[in-house]
């Protein structure tokens, strides 16, 4: 299995504890003013920005744990993708992929049922771009799947 990411920059462990830290922190900022709101008769509309500190403490913890980033895991038989920061990584397995096309600075990956996936590549990337592609090309030729490199609208 290949790991690439799909960050424009791999965050260090300095950087991570960092998050950890200060995720912690706004939790506890959020979770001392919560009380004083509630001592408080005049709480008015500072929930909002209460539960928003809540919430950014607890990505802030997630993103530092390493859950957050973005990559492309190619294996013998199969594809994960994680796109996204928040949510999750998706299976593809070999036997229901129709077609892979290799765009410029993305992959579409067309699967039998009509569904495409594309995985965009961050623009800075150049040398990862290029190891993605040739790593997609052989996943490709390897499980006997059309793979297709293509120009931008053609």
């Amino acid at each position: 299995m290949k790991r690439y990411s799909l960050e424009n920059r791999e965050s260090n462990k300095l950087v991570r504890i960092l998050q950890i830290l200060f995720g912690i922190a706004c939790i506890i900022t959020a979770g001392w003013w919560a009380v004083y709101m509630i001592k408080s008769l005049e709480s008015g509309n500072y929930w909002i920005a209460t539960l928003f500190m809540f919430f950014f403490g607890a990505f802030q913890i997630y993103s530092g744990l390493g859950y957050a980033s973005k990559y492309l895991i190619i294996g013998k038989e199969t594809l994960k993708i994680k796109k996204a920061a928040i949510g999750r990584e998706q299976l593809i397995r070999n036997s229901d992929i129709e077609r892979i096309d290799i765009l410029p600075l993305s992959i579409s990956v067309t699967l039998r049922n009509g569904k495409t996936f594309n995985v965009s590549f961050p623009v800075t990337l150049n040398e990862t771009i290029d190891r993605v592609k040739d790593a997609i090309e052989e996943f490709g030729r390897d499980n006997k799947i059309l793979t297709e490199e293509k120009r931008e609208g053609k």
